[in-house]
């Protein structure tokens, strides 16, 4: 497969937002055959499946490009914490939920955080009450800045993550989503706007019969 052809799949995988298999694609010859084919693939059920399989090679790419994870250890059953420190699984996922377009954790404010806020404020009446005004405002100033850095800090570090392996996060993902539906005479028209931007072709070329290769030149 060609440089031409490489980015013409992969132009169409973006654009509807599946995984073409390779083997399948060496029979799509024709412009009608990849549209049948693109079409399979946005049914329901493959749909799920397609989009289980763009989730993992998301998470998957992640891993590997950006903290340095070996590509065999990346596997269905691990937990994104066996595979990284946890100072680093925030980061992971903020990437992941950019490409997924899926909100996969939720920030929380540990308990003991909670009391120490608190506590804090029952000081601050305290000092009120006890001391002189001028004194009491420094001192409050101060608890607040202190309070408010906490939250920052605490609230962008300690997260809670939905789902435990990449299994889970995969299956939530097309559990949950689903395409909007579209006909085959659509995916054909879109397919053929593609096919013009990537390989430069006269619109009245690319019929549902035209070859890629030796139609369209297509290398």
């Amino acid at each position: 497969m060609g440089l031409d052809a490489v980015e013409l799949i992969m132009a169409v995988e973006e654009e509807f937002d599946i995984l073409f298999d390779d083997k399948r694609l060496w029979e799509c010859y024709t412009v009608g055959q990849l549209t049948d084919y693109t079409y399979e693939l946005l049914q329901p059920e493959q749909s799920e499946k397609c989009r289980s399989l763009v989730t993992f090679n998301a998470i998957r790419k992640i891993l590997v490009e950006d903290f340095q994870v070996d590509r065999d250890k990346v596997q269905l059953d691990k937990k994104i914490t066996q595979l990284l420190p946890r100072d680093k699984v925030i980061f992971f996922y903020e990437k992941l939920e950019k490409v997924i377009d899926r909100v996969l954790i939720e920030k929380c404010f540990p308990v003991k955080f909670q009391l120490l806020i608190i506590a804090l404020v029952i000081l601050m009446i305290w000092a009120f009450a006890s001391i002189s005004l001028s004194a009491a405002i420094i001192t409050n100033i101060f608890l607040l800045s202190f309070c408010l850095v906490i939250l920052l800090y605490e609230n962008k570090r300690r997260v809670v993550c939905r789902y435990k392996t990449i299994a889970e996060i995969c299956n939530s993902r097309a559990s949950s989503w689903r395409k909007p539906k579209i006909t085959k005479e659509e995916i054909f028209e879109k397919i053929k706007e593609i096919t013009i931007d990537q390989l430069g072709v006269r619109p009245e070329a690319v019929t549902w019969d035209a070859r890629f290769v030796k139609d369209l030149g297509c290398d």
